[in-house]
């Protein structure tokens, strides 16, 4: 009688944890010397190491934690938290520095937490193994690692008082002398290290010159980027063409007009902190400050009209219009009061002259107007049941995931339980402590599990009974936005605008515009609006000079049905909808 051979013992997984704090060493030996250390190490003790997933921060310093909070060591334990990295995975790291030079106490919580995931961390240099057993057990382990991470964390202490000190003598000396600080400067200058001081790059400053000439002359910002990329004039930096953002940057920077703002190397919430008076001279200027202040005020003057803000709310589709050519977002275009003048939704690409989508205007007042009486007419006794049979739907699914989460999760208590009533007439048994550890963080998977489900299970349920009230919602909020077009105060307009829009992001996943294909066509183009919680559309043809369009509603099998109403009309309706006095109404020319 033959016997089939054993299958082979799988080997315990490894990962390779690689940082290094500076730029240098980004472009030094010190990432191939980290993880050829890390293949060296598995291959000598049998691991898998996961080429695929190799955890490393880059330039990311662990002084201040920022690794474990927004890097690759926080998204390790995060993988291990969610049961991708298994306990019993090995974490190989060239030494403890490099897992955290933070306080001893915070390191040590790090180290510990590690290990109590069941993970094994091997630090390669200091020729240590850390398992949950051996970190609990073993003083001497103990004691070597604290006194590594006091090490560390001083180190880095010496290392940062040093380097405020050395940036204090570089402000000092920048506002003293007007030497340079670093080579870091306006990228319409350059740093010449022979002399030490900045000099002009012409090309760039004379563009920077006509931001401000054209600006003075009444362009905006969006006008420049647009003819500067129809120019093709190149942008200073890596930016696939010019951004109304860049020109606004460099049309309030102070450098133009040689000050410098000094900062210091501390951030508060995500920002520099200035420090110090500014450093006039510091930078060649390009542009006189009464050029820079006469720049402000013209900007500040188109915001600012009759002499106070004036909030308006002016498109009312922010946050859900997409070009249907290239999936970029719709843009509210306003070319002023002349006769060539309105306001429009165009694709921002197109606007931009960046790729290849050609540009599509739409007339914003007939686009509003066609869109709101579309949802205001729109037979919400056809899509709202729709929309919460689905959601009723996903909250009886949810509510059986998440009773079988329950379930799971009690029977895995029982078994931690059972697994320390056992430890404790048995506390040296080794096999008995990894099951427990792998109790526990099963345990503690389950219980973000069972919170994700039941935050999901009350936003079904929410969604639910919602989609009952929003039909009576809709129409009251349709009706006081129309009375309040036509007869509000501005204060009044803003804020009727606002919930207006706040209903529609509720409502609405997005709308696209689609212009038509052919020159012969006798649409302007195609509307189509997708709403939450359902898959159908409504979709509204635009006819040509956009006064008047049909609306439809799209099926899951592509059919289109009539599906906007008249008032008191017969269902189904029939002949052309939302043109003559309902739209100029919404216009205000009725």
């Amino acid at each position: 009688m033959s016997t089939q051979p054993a299958p082979p013992i799988p080997k315990p997984k490894a990962y390779s944890y690689i940082r290094f704090s500076s730029p240098e060493q980004m472009k030094g030996d010190s990432y191939r010397r980290q993880y050829e250390a890390s293949q060296n190490y598995a291959l000598e003790q049998g691991l898998d190491l996961d080429e695929e997933f190799t955890f490393k921060d880059e330039g990311v310093s662990a002084f201040k934690g920022k690794h474990t909070r927004e890097g690759a060591l926080g998204k390790f334990i995060e993988a291990v938290d969610q049961g991708a990295i298994r306990p019993g995975s090995y974490l190989i790291i060239e030494n403890l520095d490099r897992l955290s030079r933070e306080d001893p106490h915070t390191a040590y919580r790090l180290l510990s937490g590690i290990l109590s995931r069941g993970i094994t961390v091997v630090a390669l240099q200091d020729h240590q193994i850390y398992t949950p057993e051996s970190y609990a057990n073993d003083f001497t382990q103990l004691l070597v690692s604290l006194l590594t991470m006091h090490r560390a964390h001083q180190e880095s202490v010496v290392k940062s008082n040093r380097l405020s000190k050395a940036w204090a003598h570089k402000r000092e000396d920048a506002r003293t002398q007007g030497k340079a600080m670093t080579s870091t400067c306006p990228q319409w200058l350059k740093l010449d290290k022979t002399t030490g001081r900045y000099t002009v790059l012409e090309d760039r400053a004379e563009v920077v010159r006509r931001i401000f000439k054209e600006t003075l002359d009444g362009k905006g910002a969006t006008m420049l980027a647009s003819q500067f990329n129809v120019e093709g004039i190149p942008t200073f930096g890596r930016a696939k063409g010019w951004w109304n953002s860049y020109i606004k940057k460099i049309l309030t920077n102070e450098a133009v007009f040689g000050r410098l703002q000094p900062h210091t190397l501390k951030q508060v919430e995500g920002k520099r902190v200035p420090v110090g008076e500014p450093v006039d001279g510091y930078y060649p200027a390009i542009v006189d400050r009464e050029t820079f202040y006469l720049a402000q005020a013209m900007r500040l003057g188109r915001r600012i009209p009759g002499g106070r803000i004036v909030a308006r709310f002016s498109n009312l589709f922010t946050g859900l219009v997409k070009c249907g050519v290239c999936g970029a977002t719709m843009a509210f275009d306003n070319k002023g009061t002349g006769r060539k003048g309105g306001t429009y939704l165009v694709c921002s690409e197109a606007k931009r002259k960046v790729g290849a989508c050609q540009r599509h205007a739409w007339r914003y007042p007939q686009t509003q107007a066609h869109i709101l009486l579309n949802l205001h007419r729109l037979d919400y006794r056809n899509l709202l049941p729709d929309i919460a049979r689905q959601a009723l739907d996903d909250a009886n699914q949810l509510e059986q995931q998440l009773e079988a989460l329950l379930a799971e999760h009690a029977d895995t208590t029982t078994k931690v339980d059972n697994a320390t009533d056992l430890l404790i007439t048995n506390p040296n048994n080794l096999g008995l402590l990894r099951a427990q550890t792998r109790l526990e963080t099963k345990q503690r998977e389950l219980e973000t599990r069972i919170a994700a489900a039941k935050n999901q299970l009350e936003t079904a349920r929410r969604r639910s009974q919602e989609a009952e009230l929003v039909a009576g919602e809709s129409d009251d909020a349709f009706k006081a936005f129309i009375k309040a077009e036509h007869e509000g105060e501005p204060e009044k307009v803003y804020e009727m605008r606002r919930k207006m829009h706040q209903l529609l992001l509720r409502q609405l996943e997005r709308i696209t515009f689609h212009p038509a294909s052919k020159p012969d066509s006798p649409f302007h183009g195609i509307i189509d609006i997708t709403f939450k919680g359902t898959a159908r559309l409504q979709r509204i043809k635009v006819e040509k000079g956009q006064r008047a369009s049909t609306g439809y509603r799209v099926n899951e099998d592509g059919t289109e049905v009539l599906s906007v109403m008249e008032p008191d009309a017969v269902w189904p309706p029939e002949g052309r909808l939302l043109a003559g006095q309902d739209l100029g109404y919404l216009l205000g020319i009725g």
